[in-house]
């Protein structure tokens, strides 16, 4: 979770934690109205991090194959801004790096976790897993209306 000084970091966290919320309460419209607004969050963000330093598709991909999220086909691209944002994540305030022969080490300095992936790679296969139950719900819903 990211907290702290930084009020998008803020924003964006607290609109994904509801949105997981509202999903889990069988929320759907809410939970929809949710994660748009996210999405919107992220794209102002994922917005000023490619004027310094644009993402090719290809890394783009590769870590939506690796975050498990579904695309193409049927599915679409709906998915691949969770992807971009796992690209460019910032390290989430109270995290710390370390260098170490296997590789990069995140440490939490308060409560002491440590992870050899990055912190915010979970919290958006999380929002991923979400948004596609949502978009299954919704997609169930549609047929059932017919």
């Amino acid at each position: 979770v990211v907290d702290g000084p930084d009020p998008a970091a803020r924003r964006v966290t607290e609109l994904a934690e509801r949105m997981v919320m509202a999903e889990e309460e069988e929320s759907p419209g809410g939970a929809a109205q949710l994660l748009l607004r996210l999405q919107s969050e992220l794209a102002v963000q994922r917005t000023l991090t490619a004027h310094s330093a644009p993402r090719p598709l290809t890394r783009v991909v590769l870590m939506a194959e690796y975050l498990g999220l579904q695309f193409g086909g049927e599915h679409g691209s709906d998915a691949l801004w969770l992807a971009d944002a796992a690209v460019c994540a910032a390290l989430p305030l109270g995290w710390e790096t370390h260098d170490r022969p296997a590789g990069v080490l995140y440490r939490h300095v308060l409560s002491g976790d440590e992870t050899a992936e990055h912190p915010q790679w979970a919290f958006l296969r999380g929002v991923g897993r979400a948004a596609a139950k949502l978009r299954r719900r919704e997609h169930q819903q549609a047929e059932g209306a017919y």
